[in-house]
């Protein structure tokens, strides 16, 4: 094989560092500082993405903070709300229960006149008919009729009693 005679070891040795580096400086001249560019590109593309992204996370987290906070105003505004509510019920319930209070109290100071009037005429009735049975039995037994003053003050001694 010829490539292996040593006459011919260092011509070919020599073509091949030439060739190599025609091809080497040839394709990495060309070639490296395109790659050095997009290398470059996508790191500050990268770089701006991460930022991008921390922006939006920060923001992001503003907004949520934010949210949260009106959501917890939210939530103690309906408490007091709630509690206005019922405060209000409960007054609007005690106005009605004072005046059905009030309303029943009449009625009964009403009933309560009225079981008066009916117990005073009732005495009043049970007093003459106590009169006029008392004046008849006086009349049956002594004969004479007795007087009615005498007759209504022993009725109403005796009814006392």
């Amino acid at each position: 094989m010829p490539q292996f005679e040593a006459a011919n070891f260092l011509p070919q040795f020599v073509w091949l560092v030439a060739v190599f580096a025609v091809l080497y400086f040839g394709i990495v001249g060309a070639t490296l500082p395109r790659l050095s560019r997009a290398m470059l590109a996508r790191e500050r593309k990268v770089n701006g993405d991460i930022h991008a992204a921390e922006h939006a996370k920060a923001e992001s987290d503003g907004i949520h903070r934010a949210y949260e906070a009106e959501m917890e105003q939210a939530h103690i505004q309906a408490h007091v709300t709630v509690a206005d509510a019922k405060v209000d019920v409960i007054r609007e319930t005690e106005g009605r229960l004072a005046a059905a209070g009030s309303a029943l109290e009449a009625k009964m100071a009403e009933a309560t006149a009225g079981l008066e009037r009916a117990r005073a005429a009732a005495l009043g009735e049970v007093e003459r008919i106590a009169v006029d049975a008392t004046s008849q039995i006086v009349e049956r037994l002594s004969g004479g009729r007795p007087d009615d003053e005498t007759v209504r003050s022993a009725v109403r001694g005796a009814l006392a009693a």
